[in-house]
């Protein structure tokens, strides 16, 4: 008989990697457990950008994507708009 925790867990994984494999920005980013996510974070934060503590037009930064789905609070990282398009300079020249 399976453990019905063991196939709990296969599960949990399947959707983990489905999730991983949507568009992110398309799908994810507009999802109740991203926004939640992020809200957390920036109340983690102070409600202040991380690197130049502006409390303007905050965003979540994925630090790492290795957790998409299931972000640990050290894969986050609350940022201003500004300071968030440096973080991503290749991405911001193709918005252009």
């Amino acid at each position: 008989m399976l453990d019905p925790r063991a196939v709990l867990f296969h599960l949990a994984d399947a959707l983990l990697l489905r999730v991983r494999r949507w568009n992110y920005r398309a799908n994810y980013l507009k999802t109740r457990h991203w926004k939640e996510t992020s809200a957390e974070a920036i109340e983690r934060a102070g409600r202040r950008c991380n690197e130049c503590g502006s409390p303007v037009h905050l965003e979540t930064h994925h630090k790492t994507y290795a957790h998409l789905g299931d972000e640990r609070p050290e894969d986050l990282e609350v940022l201003c708009g500004y300071c968030h398009a440096e973080r991503h300079p290749s991405t911001t020249q193709k918005r252009r």
